[in-house]
């Protein structure tokens, strides 16, 4: 067998990770269980349920928002624990789901429910890269400003991705951002409204749902993460 080259420019590592420090900021946000069944139809219900055999459905009307700050993610094993360190700003949407198995076609659901992460967007290209290729995270790049999110007072930031606004020969995929903030005594919550062109209309749909009041909840948790 050929042996594999490893490049030492190839951002595809493989795990285990190791993030020490990690903070989370969680923003429970209204959303519409038929937008949120919609996104489990399109991207988890793939195919006919006879051929698949298990079908995800929504259950709440709600989702989170978390903003993660990373100050270190490292490489757990050698020779990758030895090259050194990145770090990284995050935002993602995520929302239980209920899978039920079919069993002669009649669905059984599992014990626990799951997340769904529909959405994740990050400032870091190996990460990009590795969430996609090795682990299979539906990661998106992204531009925060300012950088790191944590400690901001008053929370307010902007998220950039690459969008192509229509499709036609003279679009350029290219930059662009926009943000929506809550006032009030909570936080200010900013609202990313904008993705690639690929997920635009069922990021819209999503996000359409989220309530402009000021009821959110906010968690702050710092946490050591290993995967």
């Amino acid at each position: 067998m050929i042996q594999f080259i490893e490049r030492p420019d190839n951002p595809e590592v493989p795990p285990p990770y190791k993030f020490p420090g990690v903070t989370i900021m969680s923003f429970r946000l209204p959303a519409k269980l038929a937008n949120l069944q919609h996104l489990c139809d399109q991207m988890l219900n793939i195919g006919s349920l006879a051929d698949r055999g298990f079908e995800y459905r929504a259950f709440t009307d709600f989702v989170d928002m978390e903003i993660v700050t990373y100050p270190k993610m490292m490489f757990d094993e050698p020779p990758f624990s030895n090259w050194g360190y990145a770090s990284q700003q995050e935002i993602y949407f995520r929302f239980y789901v209920w899978k039920f198995a079919s069993i002669w076609g009649v669905l059984f659901p599992e014990p626990l429910p799951e997340f769904f992460f529909p959405f994740i967007f990050v400032d870091n290209p190996w990460s990009m890269t590795s969430g996609r290729n090795v682990i299979g995270f539906p990661k998106v790049m992204a531009r925060f400003d300012p950088t790191p999110v944590l400690g901001l007072d008053p929370l307010r930031f902007t998220v950039s991705v690459m969008v192509m606004k229509t499709h036609s020969p003279q679009t350029k995929l290219d930059w662009a951002q926009r943000q929506r903030t809550h006032s009030g005594a909570w936080p200010p919550i900013p609202i990313l409204t904008q993705t690639c062109r690929c997920c635009w209309r069922t990021f819209r749909n999503f996000s359409k749902p989220f309530s402009s009041s000021n009821s959110a909840t906010c968690r702050r948790t710092p946490a050591s993460r290993r995967w």
